[in-house]
């Protein structure tokens, strides 16, 4: 062997071995040629080359010969006999693709591609939802499930949602389970012939992943590790009569770049100041015009005015169109909601508290559509000041460095032209709770969120990828009696579509897809956490005056979640408004909920900040011991708050009884837990002390339930006073 993998394929007649050898030639032209094994209906056709081996498919199977003249009726099993033949040479690491694959250049080295391969498993660069195929008893869904019966075995279908698309996949697998996974393969297609069981959808895919699942293997995609390092270049070889089709030159596609530029303010109960500064709101689109792309930009009359954009952005392919805010649609049916959750208090987050904020990121939608009705045009939505807003504090800089360039809209589209329809995807993102159950039940989903930044893809698609995301906002608002973003909506519409997710974890680490896309993205280097936290001055140094700043801005400072970052909690006013009355003092603060993954230790330090002299009582149920923090204040108790016993040995081993002038539930937000831990802890606060219970608007804290028990748990406390007009935080005072 010459590589440590083989690439291994199927053809049959001479126009798929002429994709074959398109590959091959390729390949020779690469530094780095590996194996490649060929099974086909006739090795004389295929090149002569010292890197590819050949085999007759009469070698394993003679029915095989001659097997199908149409594409829909072909047995695409039939590549089981590459693998088996790759193994066969000694390979236990194989890629196992269609024959129009070809080599990216750029990335085609041994080293990169050995990073796709995942020990025991099936890893594909295509997701599929296969779960959804069961359910739905697609033929598909039909032929696992006569596997299962045939076998007498079930499995979890949750196992499924992430099946290998059947162009390119990788194979890594210990040699006596290859062998057994290949025979398993073979009883899976010698039933579903008896049974007479379909042929289609999804070519192999059904047999090969059953017997993944049978042999314990694992199944699932590996672009995070191993993107386009082969690609495929799809030719029309679908006819049935496959007869030579006449070249023609293709048909150059436009290229547009579609945006909106409306300047907004907060409504008058949040100051009716701006929400984001122009420079801020246009940087991404002012540094990225290229005279071969198109570009549009919506906008309204007043700001089109007032910044005078015909002098910024002077360029002849640029169009100006102009749609007013306010329209029928957001007076009628999206004003009143926003007017209704303002009223209740909801004035922190932006789509209730900035005017017309969730009318322009509906909007994007429909101008998309609009845009969409030249068939002929490749069109991707880019948000106008997309780096000046995105990805955290550490990594913007980066951004803008790599993403202001044409290489990076080059890039966009040429994910367009091989995949058809691109977006990002979140798989980590925080949703409200109630909101997320709500529309789980629905939809009949596992919601994610498609940030509305960056997607797009062919005019068609987008027409029909996007054509009822009105009725989907209309079952949104149904349901939860509320709206929410663009970003749930876009998830909703691209579930289950034909396309590619660049995919990442949470906010902060947006900038993951934005690499993926650039082809930038590699994984042994890529450190989120030495970027992600803000890069402020070395505070022991006093080159931040915490003193001069408010609660909320501290909170930012250290990227937790009790400020404005992060569903916009602003917990931060009501613990300022409380809470300063302790700065010159020494209060004891007991926190139940200290370790969060997202901003490792910040709670921490933003309470040590603010408190010069403080005893700080951490409560957690895991082990926080790796958090750094100030030890000469700050504490660590490593209990359970739904077990009363573990609470009372936390309180008399720091002698807290009658001390505690804070508490702060930041734990699990279940109500069982949140009674228990107040039942147990309220007695030991001191005469005036306050106990703060956040997150109540999670859907399991079942917030009016929770307050009823709390009220009576106290109703012979003659002293109490209980808050609850923050939807989200409820405060006690003894």
């Amino acid at each position: 062997m010459n590589s440590k993998f083989a690439i291994a394929t199927f053809c049959y007649s001479e126009r798929y071995q002429n994709q074959v050898n398109r590959m091959i030639s390729e390949i020779d032209t690469c530094d780095f040629k590996p194996t490649v094994v060929v099974v086909t209906d006739n090795v004389n056709n295929i090149l002569d080359k010292p890197f590819v081996k050949k085999f007759d498919i009469s070698e394993f199977n003679p029915e095989y010969k001659t097997y199908s003249d149409t594409y829909y009726s072909f047995d695409f099993s039939v590549k089981r006999y590459s693998v088996l033949a790759a193994l066969n040479l000694g390979f236990t690491k194989i890629i196992l693709t269609d024959a129009d694959a070809v080599p990216n250049k750029s990335l085609f080295t041994e080293d990169y591609i050995m990073k796709g391969f995942v020990s025991n498993s099936i890893q594909g660069q295509v997701t599929y939802n296969f779960s959804q195929q069961i359910n739905t008893n697609s033929e598909l869904g039909k032929r696992f499930l006569s596997y299962e019966q045939y076998f007498n075995v079930s499995y979890d279908k949750n196992l499924l949602d992430f099946m290998p698309e059947d162009c390119i996949q990788f194979l890594d697998i210990e040699m006596p389970k290859f062998y057994n996974f290949l025979r398993i393969w073979d009883e899976c297609i010698k039933h579903k012939k008896n049974k007479g069981l379909s042929n289609t959808p999804a070519g192999n895919i059904d047999e090969m992943c059953f017997s993944a699942l049978h042999c314990g293997l694992s199944v699932g995609n590996n672009s995070d590790k191993c993107m386009n390092a082969l690609t495929p270049i799809h030719d029309k070889w679908y006819d049935s009569s496959f007869t030579p089709t006449v070249t023609e030159e293709p048909v150059k596609k436009r290229k547009v770049i579609l945006t909106s530029i409306y300047e907004l303010f907060y409504i008058k109960e949040r100051g009716e100041g701006l929400y984001k500064s122009f420079p801020l709101l246009t940087q991404t689109i002012r540094n990225i015009i290229f005279d071969d792309y198109e570009y549009i930009i919506y906008t309204n009359k007043s700001t089109y005015e007032k910044y005078n954009l015909l002098e910024v952005f002077p360029q002849n392919n640029i169009t100006f169109k102009f749609v007013e805010l306010n329209s029928e649609y957001y007076q009628t049916v999206l004003k009143p909601i926003k007017e209704r959750r303002v009223i209740e208090g909801e004035i922190w987050d932006r789509i209730h508290s900035v005017e017309n904020y969730i009318e322009v990121i509906y909007n994007k939608l429909e101008f998309m559509l609009q845009e969409s009705i030249d068939e002929n045009s490749l069109i991707v939505w880019l948000d106008s000041g997309l780096f000046g807003t995105s990805c955290s504090n550490g990594w913007r800089d980066y951004m803008n460095e790599i993403c202001h360039t044409k290489n990076f809209i080059d890039k966009i589209f040429e994910k367009i032209e091989t995949y058809d329809f691109i977006s990002l995807l979140g798989n980590s993102i925080l949703v409200n709770y109630e909101i997320k159950e709500k529309i789980n039940r629905k939809f009949n989903t596992n919601l994610k969120v498609v940030p509305g930044c960056l997607f797009g893809g062919q005019s068609k698609l987008i027409s029909s990828y996007l054509e009822n995301y009105k009725q989907i906002a209309k079952d949104l608002i149904d349901t939860l009696n509320d709206y929410t973003s663009e970003q749930e909506i876009l998830f909703l519409c691209l579930e289950n579509k034909n396309m590619k997710f660049f995919e990442f974890e949470d906010w902060d680490d947006l900038q993951r897809g934005m690499l993926k896309i650039m082809d930038n993205y590699d994984e042994t280097k890529y450190d989120r956490s030495s970027c992600t936290s803000y890069k402020f001055p070395n505070q022991e140094n006093h080159e931040i005056d915490f003193n001069n700043l408010d609660f909320t801005q501290i909170a930012d400072i250290f990227g937790i979640d009790k400020g404005s970052l992060h569903e916009g909690h602003m917990y931060t006013t009501t613990y300022e408004k409380y809470l300063t009355k302790y700065k010159d003092s020494t209060p004891v603060i007991v926190e139940i909920g200290v370790n969060d993954t997202r901003f490792p230790g910040g709670c921490l330090k933003f309470w040590d900040v603010i408190y010069k002299q403080m005893e700080y009582y951490g409560f957690d149920i895991v082990d926080c011991s790796n958090l750094s923090y100030n030890k000469n204040k700050i504490t660590i108790f490593q209990g359970d708050q739904n077990n009363s016993n573990n609470i009372l040995e936390f309180v008399y081993k720091f002698n807290l009884p009658n001390r505690i002038d804070v508490i702060i539930d930041d734990g699990s937000h279940i109500s069982e837990h949140i009674l228990t831990s107040f039942k147990t802890f309220f007695p030991f606060i001191k005469k005036g002390g306050l106990y703060f219970i956040e997150d109540l608007h999670a859907g399991w804290a079942e917030r009016e339930k929770t307050i009823d028990s709390i009220k009576s748990l106290l109703r012979n406390e003659e002293y109490t006073e209980i808050d609850e007009s923050n939807h989200k935080l409820l405060i006690i005072k003894k």
